[in-house]
């Protein structure tokens, strides 16, 4: 990951909107930054 900075838990979702790594992702009341590239309906 490019944007690495220190450890930390992941979670996977399905993207609602297509994101890049390390754009701000708002999933309900989640929030957290894309630790990769997704198209609508991939794995985030």
């Amino acid at each position: 990951m490019r944007n690495f900075v220190q450890p930390g838990d992941n979670l996977t979702v399905t993207a609602e909107a297509a994101a890049n790594a390390g754009d701000g992702v708002r999933l309900g009341d989640i929030f957290g930054i894309a630790s990769g590239d997704a198209a609508i309906g991939d794995p985030l």
